[in-house]
């Protein structure tokens, strides 16, 4: 186990002081080459499926979920496991892996804005063909948004979308406007003076040739657990420009608005509506999953009561994770209750209810002060009637349904009864 985190992650031992500069360089460009390969523990002639299964068993142990109190040092492992898993498993990376290492991979593999004659010339001392001379430039991408659901990000589905591409050849006809030249030559008069300014052409964007449009339908492969606003790239299949090659076609992944889920990250959650009987005698609920499966959920305690707004948990019901599609995230359920109508409940319903359910403080209280008192009442006096006006008084008041959204009271009726409590000061009760 040391060697798997020290060596694979870590990078192979160097070459000590007594090598010569030469063999401490071919050293490190076979590490360059080697590394990726040792990290899956694979071999260099190791197939996709072989390395597939190596990356997915590799995953399982260093996922940063599986080491929570050394989750930064995971997750920088896994990282590098990502990085060897992506390169090995395209064709068109490995290739330039096995010939050129890491350093070809940044300086030509896509995205360090080099190509191979930019690595052939360093690696033969400049003398190499340039850029210019040993490759076509590439033809401009075409972008594309296409619209998915969760159940297709869960399962991973192939769409086929049609896009419009321009076409043409080196036999193409030569662009009317610029002559082939890609560029024309504009003229303004400013006064006694003329400005000429030569600008690209823009009826054929300085390419000289006159291009075709041809529609093509293409299937783009929506991957396992992708994201919103993810982009997939099918290489070869854009616009082909005279003395260019074809370019990409680069899919953004648009995900729909669920009617039941919402998604963070690889986690779902929902709202669900348990009526009375189910939040307080257990609950069978059936929901249908992203999966395409039906979910049965039940309480995993027996005789339990489910409070309003309750969240409840279902685990390994989530989406599955980009890169790591056998670890999924989890399914929360907050739990709302839904009253009964008040005209389904007979009276005798009702007062079944009144002696199962305890009741609540206020009624508590209330029942005890309307017991009979078994001392004789006495008589008030003048001075205990003059006492009880300046305590506080109880108020019986009764709620009554709104239809519709209340009205605010007009300001003008708030001052008619402050005026009124005004020339009523002694008055601590008073009946409205």
């Amino acid at each position: 186990m040391a060697f798997f985190f020290n060596d694979i992650f870590g990078g192979m031992p160097r070459g000590g002081h007594s090598h010569a500069h030469e063999q401490n360089e071919s050293d490190e460009e076979q590490t360059e080459k080697d590394r990726f390969y040792t990290i899956l523990e694979v071999s260099k002639n190791a197939t996709e499926e072989e390395i597939k299964r190596a990356y997915k068993a590799k995953a399982r142990q260093v996922h940063p979920d599986r080491h929570p109190d050394e989750r930064e040092k995971y997750q920088a492992l896994f990282q590098e496991l990502q990085q060897a898993y992506e390169v090995l498993s395209n064709s068109e990376k490995r290739e330039i892996y096995d010939k050129y290492g890491e350093k070809g991979l940044k300086r030509g593999g896509g995205g360090g804005g080099h190509d191979m004659g930019d690595i052939l010339s360093q690696f033969f001392g400049g003398g190499g063909p340039s850029s210019k001379e040993s490759g076509a430039k590439k033809s401009p991408a075409i972008k594309q948004v296409v619209e998915v659901t969760l159940e297709d990000l869960y399962r991973g589905v192939s769409k086929q979308i049609t896009i419009q591409r321009y076409t043409s050849s080196k036999n193409s006809e030569e662009c009317p406007k610029c002559h082939g030249n890609g560029t024309i030559t504009q003229v303004q008069r400013m006064g006694s003076m003329i400005l000429q300014q030569r600008r690209e052409c823009n009826q054929c964007n300085g390419l000289g040739y006159q291009l075709q449009t041809e529609e093509a339908k293409i299937d783009v492969s929506i991957p396992v657990g992708g994201r919103h606003a993810e982009t997939v790239t099918l290489p070869g299949q854009g616009h082909k420009y005279p003395n260019m090659s074809q370019g990409d076609v680069v899919i953004q992944l648009n995900q729909l608005k669920h009617p039941v889920f919402k998604r963070q990250g690889a986690d779902l959650g929902m709202t669900y509506k348990l009526s009375l009987r189910e939040a307080l005698c257990g609950y069978k609920i059936k929901i249908k999953h992203v999966s395409g499966n039906t979910l049965i959920i039940t309480p995993k305690e027996k005789n339990s009561i489910v409070q309003h707004g309750t969240l409840k948990r279902v685990l390994s019901y989530g989406m599955p994770q980009r890169f790591l599609t056998h670890s999924r995230g989890h399914l929360y359920i907050q739990m709302d209750i839904e009253m009964p109508k008040s005209n389904s409940l007979t009276d005798n319903v009702l007062t079944q209810f009144g002696k199962i359910l305890p009741n609540a403080k206020n009624e508590e209280e209330s029942e005890s002060k309307d017991e009979p008192s078994k001392k004789p009442k006495k008589k008030k006096t003048k001075n205990a009637q003059n006492k009880n006006q300046n305590e506080e008084c109880e108020e019986f008041c009764e709620t009554e349904d709104v239809d519709g959204n209340p009205h605010a009271t007009p300001a003008s009726a708030q001052s008619a009864y402050e005026e009124d409590d005004d020339e009523a000061q002694n008055v601590s009760c008073r009946q409205m």
